[in-house]
């Protein structure tokens, strides 16, 4: 069996592992960033009219603000960051299912006007007209060392797993030999991003880590007995 490369940050790469250790998939956990805390706040006076959270990362800063949070819709913007938020304590919640601009577009539909967007940094801005967006920046996500650990891993076949485009680009950028690498992303932007040279590169439709696990056990399994693609 091939090795399962996970290369997401912490606590989203062990979810990720124990989800493939429960397939009988073999992970290897490797974060590529940190996610670190930025001091924030929010003023209470301000008439929000909903929450806007497109990455569960930023459901883990909000101690010091989560009462202020409680009153207000809350927009996510898929079902992975919707139950982050129902683990906060939150309630009122609106999932989306295709992303930032699309999750925009579904809080202009509600009638909501002016949103509080909890983002990191980096993140992409969304641009809509009919929505202004306070941005608070609640966590960073770093670049830490693991140049020397992919190198030696990607010398015998695996299947990676990139969960953003910054990944993708970053894993393509460390790694000596693609072509032995099947690839696996969250999406098909995180797919361009990763470039060619790969033994396969696959996405789901719907951008999801149980989505993107249901490609790549086949993919870990190909040359067992009995198992084909």
């Amino acid at each position: 069996m091939k090795p399962l490369l996970v290369l997401r940050p912490q606590p989203g790469a062990d979810e990720t592992a124990k989800r493939a250790a429960a397939q009988g998939l073999a992970p290897l956990v490797i974060p590529m960033f940190e996610v670190r805390a930025v001091p924030w706040s929010m003023d209470p006076t301000t008439p929000y009219d909903a929450v806007f959270i497109t990455s569960s990362n930023a459901l883990k800063f909000i101690d010091n603000n989560l009462n202020l949070l409680k009153g207000l819709p809350i927009l996510c913007v898929g079902e992975a960051t919707a139950e982050a938020a129902r683990r906060a304590g939150l309630s009122d919640i609106t999932t989306g299912a295709e992303g930032a601009a699309a999750l925009a577009d579904l809080a202009a539909a509600l009638g909501y006007r002016h949103l509080l967007w909890l983002a990191g940094d980096p993140h992409i801005p969304v641009n809509h007209p009919e929505l202004i967006f306070d941005v608070k920046i609640v966590y960073e996500t770093v670049e830490i060392d693991i140049d020397i650990r992919v190198q030696e891993v990607t010398q015998q076949p695996v299947v990676a797993l990139v969960h953003s485009p910054r990944a993708a680009r970053r894993f393509a950028g460390v790694v000596a030999e693609r072509g032995s690498i099947d690839l696996i992303a969250i999406s098909e932007k995180a797919a361009i991003a990763v470039g060619p040279g790969w033994a396969s590169v696959h996405w789901p439709e719907a951008p999801s880590d149980p989505a993107m696990l249901e490609i790549a056990a086949p993919l870990c399994r190909a040359g067992e007995t009995g198992t084909s693609l």
